[in-house]
């Protein structure tokens, strides 16, 4: 009997969940020949209209409850489990999407597809039963043989073949099996095989990290509190707080090996991708086969396979950024969420979950242990953990005794000599990264601005290069000589006069990593500079490959935007350079302190992680705001103490909730015409939790950007926490003012529960 199956009884009908942004399950005839085999979570795909969609089966009924029902088509053989249902139904109801737009969330891409690749799902069946049978003259195999065309029977041959050894390098498939590359390639593309690259031999990475003998007091006592928790199999949520370099990874591992010796699974959570290859290097190391590495850049059948090897209880712990926290991971036990801070957590698309939320609610409902790992915690978790909601755990020194660096701000307003720096650098930072590549020390300098300059702008008339979709200027990239906006994409050729006046006096304002580069090899020539951004990044190997070049010591410097301030461990790197660092503080963000602390503590703990003791220069031009002043002195308690103190007296998260609904239309007087009317719709619809002060209404007001891809942009901010009933009521407001005003379903909401970011 199937694990998951809820109701086994036959039943004529069933409620299935599709991907349609409909609040509304739809019914569908199970046909005979299917109908002991419909179960609650199980895949079909059902005609919608004149298309043919995939949905999951959300309910079973003995009767239907509209008329004219059509008939389910076909019945998949992949399912959604049961734990991973219950989450999406989850998510639509939190987050205010339908069941079926959540769904889609859950499953990976190569089953979200209505359309069915027949052929390429048979080869992948055959490949299954392959892979799982006994031996090479399986009676399964040799029936598999029997109906397959010549070009089939090297398919069978091929699989054979990969199932003796598990997997063969591709030089081997090619040299010595005689398969030609077309071949291979055409496998890989319909999913039947699946390519990976082969580990670099000697791979800095793998070597970065030595095997750990002597933990901290502090470590062991954290590892004997998570042992407990995960006794007890009980929802169990930890902040292990520890400052950079302190060992938090080392406590994962550990707790993760213990998980697995139990014949548990695990989940590990890194905020994006660029953190991959260290954590990829170090489980693998650990755990070898039995980790899957799961991200974007994957193809739809490679990360199918993974889904299927975790089904099937091939592999038993999966690392991957935020899409991970959906893994089918067997008799899973723990999930951890490292910098669990990280807005990268956050789908920016709908449905809009925060990956550590959902975590957290997947621990409750599987009754797991869910470890959220940070230095400088986010203002909600330390909230909570302060209240007890969560066990508290500290790492309050580095493993292996190191220092944290010496942090020395720099006053970007006058030089040395009184007056302003005329480059980017300041006298004191040229002259330390000077002695740090003399020393044969390496450095990073950070600055979260990728490009050459931020504008293009004329000297005569003022007129300002901007996206023709969007209302911000575009940022000049000098490598290629182009002009790009960095919110829709938009790329223009660099202009040579100004479109106002026709003058030639253009200036380029602002500073990105390209204009920092060249500075830099200007300063220090012949010194070999790595750029990390998201201009050198592409590819799935992007991250990897300058990671692997910096660690063999041969480039000095790594220049990068956040990508390189977090996670990383570069025992060689004893200087931080940071430019601009007051960038995130003049966001209108009631988060915006708070980041800019988290993100300069974060790269700051990138310095002095080996012998030599780590420095950090921070450039500024508002040394006196309070980010500066607990940031020298490394008192992240004392900033959040300040910090949440503001918060309450604002009435922000952690002490309330915070709804931002966006709407965006191509007709700015559609626009303001749908909002106002919703705005006053709401209040009058919350007319409750306004008058007893629970709830506040601001807006509709414009964003920052008030037009993004040709389309203007209005703003409603619900201050409070809402029930789910006066939460659907007011997504029912829009929904009837949307569709009564003229050109009203022109306009598009963007629900965002617990925003992360206020653009």
């Amino acid at each position: 009997m199937h694990p998951d199956i809820l109701r086994r009884a036959p039943m004529r009908f069933a409620h299935v969940a599709l991907p349609v942004p409909v609040n509304k399950l739809f019914t569908y005839e199970i046909p005979d020949d299917i109908a002991g085999s419909v179960y609650v979570g199980c895949r079909v795909d059902v005609p919608f209209g004149r298309r043919m969609l995939s949905g999951v089966v959300s309910d079973l009924a003995d009767r239907a409850d509209v008329p004219g029902v059509r008939p389910i088509k076909r019945l998949r053989e992949t399912y959604l489990p049961a734990p991973l249902f219950r989450l999406a139904r989850w998510i639509a109801a939190y987050y205010g999407c339908t069941v079926g737009e959540a769904v889609q969330s859950v499953l990976p891409p190569a089953l979200r597809r209505a359309k069915v690749r027949r052929r390429a799902e048979g080869v992948l069946a055959v490949a299954d039963r392959a892979l799982r049978a006994g031996g090479e003259t399986s009676p399964e195999m040799n029936a598999v043989r029997a109906d397959l065309s010549r070009a089939r029977k090297q398919l069978a041959l091929i699989v054979e073949l990969l199932r003796a050894g598990g997997e063969a390098p591709l030089r081997v498939v090619l040299d010595e099996w005689g398969y030609r590359r077309p071949v291979a390639d055409t496998l890989v593309k319909r999913g039947t095989l699946v390519l990976r690259a082969a580990p670099a031999p000697g791979s800095g990475l793998d070597a970065m990290d030595g095997n750990v003998e002597r933990l901290t007091r502090a470590q062991e006592d954290a590892l004997q509190r998570l042992d407990a928790a995960l006794v007890s199999k009980k929802f169990a949520p930890v902040l292990l707080y520890g400052v950079t370099g302190s060992g938090k990874t080392e406590v994962y591992l550990r707790t993760a090996r213990h998980v697995l010796a139990q014949g548990g699974g695990c989940i590990v959570l890194v905020p994006e991708i660029g953190l991959l290859p260290q954590a990829t290097a170090r489980y693998r190391r650990m755990f070898g086969d039995d980790v899957a590495i799961i991200h974007s850049r994957l193809s739809g059948p490679e990360r199918f396979a993974i889904w299927e090897s975790l089904v099937h209880g091939r592999r038993r712990i999966v690392v991957g950024p935020r899409s991970a926290v959906f893994m089918p991971v067997q008799d899973l036990r723990l999930i951890v969420v490292d910098e669990e801070q990280d807005d990268s957590y956050k789908q920016d698309d709908k449905p809009r979950y925060h990956a550590r939320s959902v975590a957290l609610m997947r621990g409750k409902y599987e009754e797991l242990t869910v470890v959220l790992g940070s230095a400088t915690p986010s203002a909600e978790s330390l909230h909570r953990a302060m209240d007890s909601r969560y066990q508290w755990m500290t790492l309050r020194e580095r493993a292996g005794g190191s220092p944290l660096p010496r942090i020395r701000i720099v006053d970007m307003r006058s030089g040395e000599d009184g007056n302003p720096p005329t480059g980017v650098f300041s006298g004191e930072l040229v002259g330390r990264i000077d002695r740090n590549i003399k020393a044969g020390f390496q450095t990073i300098i950070f600055l979260n601005k990728r490009g050459h300059a931020r504008f293009v702008q004329c000297n005569a008339c003022g007129w300002v290069a901007t996206c023709r979709n969007c209302d911000i200027s575009l940022t000049y990239h000098r490598v290629d000589r182009t002009m790009r906006c960095h919110f829709c994409g938009y790329t223009r050729r660099v202009v040579d006069r100004c479109e106002g006046c026709g003058g030639v006096r253009l200036f380029y304002s602002g500073v990105g990593t390209q204009r920092v580069e060249l500075e830099l090899q200007s300063l220090f020539p012949g010194v070999g500079v790595l750029r990390m951004d998201a201009d050198t990044t592409s590819g799935k190997e992007g991250h990897r490959r300058i990671l692997e070049e910096f660690c063999t010591g041969e480039y000095p410097i790594l220049l990068g935007t956040q990508m390189v301030s977090k996670g990383h461990h570069f025992p060689g790197v004893s200087l931080v350079g940071v430019i601009c660092a007051e960038e995130g503080l003049n966001f209108p963000d009631f988060r915006s302190a708070e980041r800019t602390f988290q993100m300069l503590t974060q790269v700051s703990g990138r310095a002095g992680r080996g012998e030599q003791p780590g420095e950090v220069i921070i450039q500024t031009y508002m040394p006196d705001h309070y980010v500066f002043r607990y940031l020298q002195d490394h008192d992240y308690d004392g900033f959040m103490r300040e910090e949440l103190e503001l918060r309450r007296s604002l009435g922000y998260p952690p002490y309330s909730r915070v709804i931002l609904a966006s709407c965006s239309a191509r007709d700015e007087h559609v626009l303001h015409a749908v909002t106002g009317e919703w705005a006053e719709l709401l209040r009058s619809v919350l007319h409750g939790a306004l008058a007893d002060g629970r709830v506040k209404i601001l807006g509709p007001t414009e964003p920052l950007v008030a037009r993004i891809r040709g389309r203007f942009r209005d703003q409603i901010l619900i201050k409070g926490t809402l029930s789910q009933t006066e939460k659907d009521a007011a997504l029912d407001a829009y929904t009837k003012v949307s569709s009564n005003r003229p050109g009203g379903r022109t306009v598009d909401l963007r629900w965002d529960v617990d925003p992360e970011s206020f653009l």
